[in-house]
């Protein structure tokens, strides 16, 4: 499958017809803006990863590996400023033409979301107080330092 992109949404190849994917976006429309790199798949070893907003990427069951129902559940990273996330099926006339070939399509799909989100790096409370302590000292030290006094002749 080679699917091209349209709109602003970038394109997709792969080596299965009419998978599941999702792309990430902002309130902004964008349609008519310059679409991002596309993504290539291997439906048979999908990966979790982190897309680019407009980016068109590979969800497929949504598990590690071919249709293996006791895969590991992939991650998807969503860009920092997107607000959107769109799920759809992805087809093209022979798969490698442009997209929008959804006349012979039928049925639907259900998804589960699990949202988690991405701390950043938080010292923990050792730190803290190894930090407060160390503060401290030279806090300390500073005031305790002799003033040299010049002598006068």
């Amino acid at each position: 499958m080679n699917v091209g992109g349209a709109n602003g949404l970038s394109s997709l190849s792969g080596n299965h017809n009419i998978p599941l994917v999702g792309v990430f976006t902002t309130a902004t429309d964008p349609f008519g803006g310059a679409a991002p790199a596309p993504l290539s798949f291997d439906g048979n070893n999908p990966t979790g990863l982190s897309p680019l907003l407009n980016q068109v990427f590979y969800i497929g069951d949504g598990k590690a590996g071919y249709n293996n129902a006791a895969g590991a559940l992939l991650q998807f990273i969503a860009p920092l400023t997107a607000t959107r996330l769109y799920l759809g099926t992805i087809d093209a006339s022979g798969f490698n033409n442009p997209t929008g070939f959804y006349a012979d399509n039928h049925g639907s799909f259900s998804v589960t979301v699990d949202l988690a989100a991405v701390n950043g790096a938080v010292p923990e409370l050792g730190t803290w107080a190894m930090m407060l302590v160390g503060f401290g000292a030279i806090g300390t030290l500073m005031r305790r330092r002799r003033q040299i006094k010049p002598a006068h002749a």
